[in-house]
Protein backbone atom coordinates (compact mmCIF):
# COMPACT_ATOMS: atom_id res chain seq x y z
CA UNK A 1 0.00 0.00 0.00
CA UNK A 2 1.59 3.41 -0.67
CA UNK A 3 2.49 6.09 1.76
CA UNK A 4 -0.85 8.10 0.80
CA UNK A 5 -3.61 5.47 1.07
CA UNK A 6 -2.07 4.07 3.96
CA UNK A 7 -1.97 7.70 5.85
CA UNK A 8 -5.70 7.60 4.86
CA UNK A 9 -6.21 4.42 5.65
CA UNK A 10 -5.08 4.74 9.24
CA UNK A 11 -6.69 8.31 9.57
CA UNK A 12 -10.15 6.73 8.45
CA UNK A 13 -10.24 4.05 11.27
CA UNK A 14 -9.32 7.12 14.07
CA UNK A 15 -12.15 9.11 12.42
CA UNK A 16 -14.62 5.92 12.67
CA UNK A 17 -13.48 5.31 16.31
CA UNK A 18 -14.11 9.15 16.78
CA UNK A 19 -17.69 8.84 15.30
CA UNK A 20 -18.44 6.07 16.80
CA UNK A 21 -16.99 7.42 20.42
CA UNK A 22 -19.05 10.54 20.00
CA UNK A 23 -22.53 9.17 18.54
CA UNK A 24 -21.95 6.43 21.79
CA UNK A 25 -22.27 9.59 24.14
CA UNK A 26 -25.01 11.44 22.15
CA UNK A 27 -27.23 8.16 22.91
CA UNK A 28 -26.40 7.93 27.06
CA UNK A 29 -26.15 11.55 27.94
CA UNK A 30 -29.09 12.51 29.87
CA UNK A 31 -28.51 16.26 28.98
CA UNK A 32 -30.28 17.15 25.91
CA UNK A 33 -27.79 20.05 25.29
CA UNK A 34 -25.03 17.13 25.64
CA UNK A 35 -26.62 15.17 22.99
CA UNK A 36 -26.58 17.80 20.25
CA UNK A 37 -22.64 18.86 21.26
CA UNK A 38 -21.51 14.99 21.04
CA UNK A 39 -23.80 14.76 17.53
CA UNK A 40 -22.17 17.84 16.43
CA UNK A 41 -18.74 16.57 17.38
CA UNK A 42 -19.82 12.99 15.37
CA UNK A 43 -20.69 14.62 12.21
CA UNK A 44 -17.72 16.76 12.21
CA UNK A 45 -15.80 13.31 12.63
CA UNK A 46 -17.95 11.83 9.35
CA UNK A 47 -16.73 14.83 7.56
CA UNK A 48 -12.78 14.66 8.33
CA UNK A 49 -13.48 10.03 7.46
CA UNK A 50 -15.38 11.45 3.65
CA UNK A 51 -12.18 13.38 3.13
CA UNK A 52 -9.53 10.62 3.79
CA UNK A 53 -11.90 8.26 2.08
CA UNK A 54 -12.07 10.72 -0.82
CA UNK A 55 -8.40 10.48 -1.71
CA UNK A 56 -7.52 7.05 -0.96
CA UNK A 57 -10.11 6.33 -3.89
CA UNK A 58 -8.17 8.81 -5.97
CA UNK A 59 -5.09 6.77 -5.08
CA UNK A 60 -6.76 3.11 -6.04
CA UNK A 61 -6.38 1.55 -8.54
CA UNK A 62 -8.62 -2.14 -9.15
CA UNK A 63 -10.38 -3.51 -5.78
CA UNK A 64 -9.92 -1.32 -2.61
CA UNK A 65 -10.69 -1.83 0.83
CA UNK A 66 -11.70 0.77 3.17
CA UNK A 67 -12.45 0.86 6.38
CA UNK A 68 -15.92 1.42 7.55
CA UNK A 69 -18.16 0.69 10.34
CA UNK A 70 -18.82 -2.68 9.51
CA UNK A 71 -15.07 -3.89 9.03
CA UNK A 72 -13.46 -1.53 11.84
CA UNK A 73 -11.21 -3.97 13.73
CA UNK A 74 -8.92 -2.78 16.39
CA UNK A 75 -5.40 -1.23 16.24
CA UNK A 76 -4.74 2.61 15.77
CA UNK A 77 -8.36 3.41 15.91
CA UNK A 78 -8.03 2.67 19.50
CA UNK A 79 -7.59 6.07 20.30
CA UNK A 80 -11.20 6.82 21.07
CA UNK A 81 -11.65 3.39 22.79
CA UNK A 82 -14.02 4.13 26.17
CA UNK A 83 -15.84 2.70 29.09
CA UNK A 84 -18.29 4.45 31.00
CA UNK A 85 -19.31 2.92 34.35
CA UNK A 86 -23.08 2.33 34.41
CA UNK A 87 -23.26 2.54 30.70
CA UNK A 88 -24.87 5.89 30.55
CA UNK A 89 -24.14 10.00 31.15
CA UNK A 90 -26.17 11.53 34.06
CA UNK A 91 -24.05 12.76 36.25
CA UNK A 92 -21.61 15.42 36.55
CA UNK A 93 -18.79 13.15 37.17
CA UNK A 94 -19.65 10.51 33.99
CA UNK A 95 -20.01 14.01 31.59
CA UNK A 96 -16.37 14.78 33.36
CA UNK A 97 -14.89 11.56 32.65
CA UNK A 98 -16.13 11.53 29.11
CA UNK A 99 -14.80 14.92 27.82
CA UNK A 100 -11.48 13.87 29.49
CA UNK A 101 -11.04 10.59 27.44
CA UNK A 102 -12.41 12.69 24.58
CA UNK A 103 -9.88 15.60 25.55
CA UNK A 104 -6.88 12.47 25.31
CA UNK A 105 -8.52 11.14 22.21
CA UNK A 106 -7.94 14.43 20.35
CA UNK A 107 -4.43 15.13 21.75
CA UNK A 108 -3.97 11.59 20.10
CA UNK A 109 -5.09 12.05 17.09
CA UNK A 110 -3.70 15.76 17.06
CA UNK A 111 -0.44 13.52 17.36
CA UNK A 112 -1.09 11.20 14.68
CA UNK A 113 -2.01 13.94 11.88
CA UNK A 114 1.08 15.97 13.41
CA UNK A 115 3.19 13.62 12.26
CA UNK A 116 1.74 12.49 9.43
CA UNK A 117 1.99 16.29 8.57
CA UNK A 118 5.76 16.12 8.50
CA UNK A 119 6.33 13.02 6.76
CA UNK A 120 3.86 14.29 3.77
CA UNK A 121 5.10 16.42 0.60
CA UNK A 122 2.29 16.00 -1.46
CA UNK A 123 0.63 19.76 -1.14
CA UNK A 124 -3.30 18.49 -1.72
CA UNK A 125 -2.51 16.27 1.26
CA UNK A 126 -0.50 18.49 3.20
CA UNK A 127 -3.25 21.06 2.80
CA UNK A 128 -6.05 18.71 4.32
CA UNK A 129 -3.99 17.39 7.11
CA UNK A 130 -3.57 21.50 7.86
CA UNK A 131 -7.01 21.88 7.93
CA UNK A 132 -7.89 18.36 9.61
CA UNK A 133 -5.48 19.60 12.34
CA UNK A 134 -6.57 22.99 12.47
CA UNK A 135 -10.28 21.29 13.58
CA UNK A 136 -8.91 18.91 15.40
CA UNK A 137 -7.60 21.89 17.83
CA UNK A 138 -10.93 23.41 17.69
CA UNK A 139 -12.37 19.85 18.97
CA UNK A 140 -9.78 20.30 21.53
CA UNK A 141 -10.35 23.32 22.77
CA UNK A 142 -14.16 23.31 22.71
CA UNK A 143 -13.95 19.93 24.58
CA UNK A 144 -11.77 21.76 27.36
CA UNK A 145 -14.52 24.55 27.41
CA UNK A 146 -17.08 22.20 27.97
CA UNK A 147 -15.08 20.96 31.37
CA UNK A 148 -15.18 24.39 32.68
CA UNK A 149 -18.70 24.80 31.78
CA UNK A 150 -19.82 21.97 33.27
CA UNK A 151 -17.58 22.04 36.45
CA UNK A 152 -19.23 25.48 37.09
CA UNK A 153 -22.53 25.22 36.05
CA UNK A 154 -23.55 21.57 35.79
CA UNK A 155 -24.70 22.41 32.17
CA UNK A 156 -23.33 21.93 28.41
CA UNK A 157 -22.80 25.50 27.43
CA UNK A 158 -22.00 25.24 23.90
CA UNK A 159 -24.29 22.57 21.85
CA UNK A 160 -22.35 24.04 18.60
CA UNK A 161 -19.90 22.43 16.82
CA UNK A 162 -17.57 24.17 14.25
Amino acid sequence: MDRIKKLCFDAAKIELKGIRFYENLSEITSDEGGRLFFRNLALDEKEHYEVFKMIYLEHCSGECQFPTMKNLGNGIGSIFDFDIKGGELNEKSDILDALNIGINAEKKSLEFYGKALKNESEGKVRNILMKIISEEEKHLSILQNEIEAITETGNFQNAEVV
